[in-house]
């Protein structure tokens, strides 16, 4: 399952979580504290939303949506 890594607060994070759920794509959240950053935050640059798949980790809300874009169906309406 994904984890998607993400602040309370954070429009970005918002996206991704949105794109997510729309698409019914699997994930748990990991809520991030700013100043207690996990190793898998910090060693992408220190900005959230991450996501960790298959020991992946992708950080920037417009390469992870392209992420899941290319290796998760695309629902159609």
């Amino acid at each position: 399952m994904i984890k998607l890594y993400r602040f309370t607060h954070c429009p970005f994070c918002d996206i991704v979580q949105e794109y997510m759920d729309e698409q019914d794509i699997a994930y748990e959240i990991v809520l991030v504290q700013r100043e207690n950053k996990p190793k898998e935050v910090t060693s992408t640059g220190g900005t959230v939303p991450v996501i960790e798949e298959h020991g992946k980790l992708i950080s920037d809300s417009k390469k992870i949506i392209a992420y899941l874009q290319s290796t998760h169906q695309v629902k159609r309406t």
